[in-house]
């Protein structure tokens, strides 16, 4: 079975239940109103908790964003009491008939970025606005956050992940083709110098592993020379053909009723390690713990 951990502070089964009976609010842009472009702290913000991902699960996260009301629906599945012995392989497998978007898709073998993504759907719808808007910006954001978490010797090469130099831009790869391990860490504190961390609050932590089933393949790849997702044919579904050509590169989905006005939401919290530590204000003024039978790496 896939051992699955906590990434953040997620609502309980029952929480996200009734999560489930709710309608999803409808985000409309007020019309002549343009979408805010948002600036290099903003952008930060609001990729920080995922920038050190796997490029393959980072992915998943950004383009699934740009389809927030099957980020729900998926995480509604993954909810469902009939589906609380699955593992991700059989969560894969147990939604084969859904419509939903690769990307939502991918994110079963990792259901606790999708629960995550749906408690905290305003940070999601923001994450994707951004990225349907301002791709490249979100892009050159994850790569400066890398730089300085490896700069200040918190990204490193290790037994839980490859950090790849690839033309000036940093690639975070699984050690293995099959076994991924998710970060664990609070951005104020690996990116920054913030005065509220305490000792140790600067480290990457690693989170039980994942594995994914033999012949897995993922449906889009980071091109981060080009600033792109390029499409991965064979295991992409849903390529359509433009002009006889066979697309290649991916494209957000028309996302209905962008978010506009100013920016504000709850950005995910991670789950710590110990429980003596309590997360800075950024994210939340309550402890943060350990999940009890959580395995964590350094």
């Amino acid at each position: 079975m896939v051992a699955i951990f906590l990434a953040f502070a997620m609502p309980c089964a029952a929480a996200l239940a009734q999560v489930g009976a709710q309608a999803l609010p409808a985000v409309v842009t007020p019309p002549g109103q343009a979408v805010a472009v948002l600036g290099g702290a903003q952008l930060e913000q609001l990729v920080g908790p995922v920038a050190l991902y796997p490029d393959q699960v980072l992915t998943d996260i950004l383009a699934a964003a740009t389809t927030p009301a099957e980020v729900v629906e998926a995480a509604r599945f993954v909810a469902d009491p009939a589906h609380a012995e699955m593992d991700g392989a059989a969560l894969t497998e147990a939604a084969s008939a859904e419509d939903w978007d690769p990307s939502v898709k991918a994110l079963l073998m990792f259901p606790q970025a999708l629960q995550m993504m749906d408690a905290k759907l305003d940070w999601t719808e923001h994450l994707g606005r951004a990225f349907i808007t301002q791709q490249a910006d979100v892009m050159n954001t994850v790569q400066q956050l890398r730089e300085a978490a490896e700069q200040a010797g918190r990204l490193t090469n290790g037994p839980y992940a490859a950090v790849v130099n690839e033309g000036g831009d940093i690639a975070i790869e699984p050690t293995s083709t099959q076994d991924f391990f998710l970060p664990i860490y609070q951005p104020d504190c690996v990116f920054g110098t913030d005065s509220a961390c305490a000792t140790g609050d600067d480290e990457i932590f690693w989170g039980a592993d994942v594995v994914l089933p033999y012949g897995f393949a993922q449906w889009g790849i980071v091109d981060w020379r080009q600033r792109d997702i390029r499409l991965s044919r064979p295991a992409h579904a849903r390529i359509e053909r433009l002009a006889g050509n066979l697309e290649t590169v991916w494209r957000p989905a028309v996302m209905p009723g962008l978010p506009s006005g100013s920016f504000t939401f709850a950005a995910p919290a991670p789950t710590h390690f110990v429980q003596r530590r309590v997360a800075p204000a950024y994210f939340h003024t309550a402890p943060v713990l350990r999940a009890p039978g959580v395995a964590m790496h350094r």
